[in-house]
């Protein structure tokens, strides 16, 4: 029994400590900021009826902000492009490389000599450089003055700090450089990364030595020790928010789309409505923070944010397309904060698109999205011309594939456009080439009449037009062309 009960005590302390374990060891400091985007209104919808009827996509834009000031020491590791110093022992880069001022690197010279040094890769995880600061200890040794100037070498050329001055004790001296002299831009992980960083010493008498070199980079971590997808997930609950319904992990930290898709079949298993009350929440996971307070923002769903994405409502954004204008306008709200070099939306002929690198983004927070919007990655998945000839007739506003065939078939004829290597026009105008042409053939078999045959292939361009595959001006001279080609081939052939 005294067995048992010391068995009994060893399991419930290994428990409780398979309990409190994961806190100390995995929980994680809150965001600075978490929130459905940047602006001052939530922004997150649910989209339905988007690849088949009565399926749902809820779709957020999610902010999860961490601000934390760190640094990172590098020291010199191999020899740079310049090695004209004394050493104390060993190789120059050595010497100064460590903690230790009984070796160095010295001259007597009243003229500046110069060592370069490599500092290798940068291992901190992510972040926006603030500042680096290159670090340096100096002395003379006997009555004379010691000047060092730090120095750094970048893309080929030489860049040098200010001097500075010590006597016959051992001193750290540094300077800051908040961008990058070769650039004048912010420091990128790139630059440090390709960074050779030095010193220049001279002296007024005896000898100057330098026993120590390193850089300090300052930066701001947007990365709290653990990736977006394993510490955040965003979530859809019921209205009390103690029932989960669907989940994924959020893909990145900053601002980011995130989605969650259901089938109509999943819709329907987990008693999913419309006209329900539920909640979206972007919550920690439990599992690495300490406590749920200070890391989760929840939100419920109103009757405005259910939309229905057969109607096609125009936005203002045309062609109309509710799901494509709610993209677009988040892919601005993520473009006026990121502020990146490469725009995230471009326009072609009044209509915008995602760029690449904004495909990208919205592929990684919502998966699959270019089967649900493909018109949304037109640009980046096909060639489009921002100098084409405008379009003489104005039935193109209400001629096109989306609106004489459907959402579906809109979205079918872009797919294969992508497969094909074509715009939603050019993949229409086959399809329905090889219908026709099939058509064709088979009048001819049964009929032998090449007027049959003349009169079904020469309308075929005013049906295209009629879809909105082709201009009206085309098909005129497309028609022309057939009834022209096709009647001297069967006129010659006597088979009219």
């Amino acid at each position: 029994m005294r067995y048992l009960k010391r068995l009994l005590t060893t399991l419930l302390i290994a428990f409780s400590l398979l309990c409190i374990l994961p806190s100390i060891v995995f929980a994680l400091a809150n965001p600075d900021s978490i929130a459905f985007g940047t602006g001052d209104a939530p922004n997150y919808k649910v989209f339905y009826n988007v690849l088949e009827d009565d399926d749902w996509l809820i779709v957020a834009e999610s902010f999860v902000y961490y601000n934390e000031s760190t640094y990172e020491t590098i020291r010199p590791d191999a020899a740079g492009s310049e090695t004209s110093l004394t050493p104390s022992a060993g190789a120059n880069w050595a010497c100064v490389s460590d903690s230790n001022d009984a070796t160095y690197v010295s001259t007597n010279s009243s003229t500046y000599i110069r060592d370069l040094y490599s500092t290798g890769n940068h291992t901190a995880p992510s972040g926006i450089i603030t500042n680096i600061g290159i670090y340096f200890r100096i002395m003379n040794s006997g009555t004379g003055t010691a000047y060092g100037v730090p120095q750094m070498y970048i893309g080929g050329n030489n860049y040098n700090g200010s001097a500075q001055t010590s006597t016959t004790a051992w001193s750290t001296k540094n300077e800051v450089f908040d961008s990058n002299p070769a650039t004048g831009n912010a420091w990128s992980w790139q630059d440090i990364d390709n960074l050779q960083v030095g010193i220049s010493l001279a002296a007024t008498a005896n000898t100057t030595m330098c026993s120590e070199v390193w850089v300090v980079i300052s930066y701001t971590r947007d990365n709290p020790g653990s990736e977006a997808d394993e510490a955040f997930m965003f979530e859809l609950l019921n209205s009390s928010g103690n029932t989960t319904y669907a989940t994924v992990p959020l893909q990145a930290y900053g601002d980011r789309p995130i989605g969650i898709y259901l089938s109509a079949s999943e819709v329907a298993t987990l008693g999913l409505s419309i006209t329900g009350n539920y909640m979206v929440r972007i919550a920690g996971n439990p599992i690495v923070f300490a406590s749920p307070t200070g890391n989760s923002v929840n939100a419920t769903l109103g009757a405005s944010d259910y939309v229905d994405q057969l109607l096609g409502v125009d936005g203002g954004i045309a062609p109309a397309n509710n799901l494509r204008n709610y993209m677009i306008g988040m892919a601005g709200n993520i473009e006026d904060y990121d502020n990146p070099i490469d725009d995230y939306i471009v326009t072609v002929k009044g209509v915008r698109y995602l760029s690449t690198s904004g495909s990208s983004i919205f592929l990684e927070g919502v998966p699959n999205l270019d089967s649900m919007c493909p018109i949304l990655f037109q640009y980046s998945s096909e060639t489009l011309a921002g100098d084409t000839p405008d379009s003489t007739g104005a039935y193109q506003s209400v001629m096109s594939p989306l609106n004489r065939w459907g959402q579906t078939a809109a979205n079918g004829l872009t797919n294969l456009g992508v497969y094909l290597g074509l715009n939603q026009q050019m993949a229409g105008s086959a399809l329905l080439l090889v219908l026709v042409g099939g058509l064709a053939v088979f009048t001819y078999m049964k009929t032998q009449s090449g007027i049959s045959v003349l009169l079904l292939i020469g309308v075929t361009p005013f049906i295209g037009a009629w879809m909105g595959l082709i201009p009206m001006a085309l098909a005129f001279v497309f028609a022309i062309l057939i009834v022209v080609l096709l009647g001297f081939f069967f006129l010659s052939r006597g088979a009219l």
